[in-house]
């Protein structure tokens, strides 16, 4: 179940839920290292999703020395590295200054233009606007669906 899972879905979570004392590369290869990749393929996708979102500079660095908002793009990274067809993200860029928020808003369109499903959880409505469809919920009921 977790090989399906790894491969088949990523996961931002508002928390990051990175682990502080691995460098961002550890932290992002665990996806990899669960479905088996080969190292210098690791290496390989590592550096892509690095640069993706901008932080190649950062790979030997601690994930405890990171600002918030590297951290959430790390988390991202590492959501995206298995190429999954399905990625949930919860408050993507709620730690983010506007314009690393556009560079990630800009990355996950993207990925939905290749086929990808993002389902994003927010409160910003300019990342919603962005997105072909908004589902509102009010005190966990839905109360409007619409396309955009």
């Amino acid at each position: 179940m977790a090989n399906f899972r790894c491969k088949n879905t990523g996961f931002v979570f508002q928390a990051f839920h990175l682990e502080p004392k691995y460098t961002v590369f550890d932290n992002i290869s665990v996806p990899l290292l669960i479905s088996n990749t080969p190292k210098k393929e690791i290496k390989e996708k590592v550096n892509s999703v690095l640069e993706q979102v901008g932080l190649t500079d950062k790979i030997k660095v601690k994930t405890a020395k990171l600002s918030g908002g590297e951290k959430q793009r790390i988390a991202i990274a590492r959501a995206i590295i298995n190429n999954p067809p399905i990625i949930f993200a919860d408050e993507p860029c709620g730690n983010l200054d506007s314009t690393n928020s556009d560079i990630i808003m800009t990355m996950f369109e993207k990925l939905n233009s290749k086929g990808k499903t993002i389902i994003i959880v927010t409160h910003n409505m300019a990342d919603a606007k962005r997105t072909k469809r908004i589902i509102t919920f009010k005190d966990g009921k839905k109360i409007d669906d619409k396309i955009n």
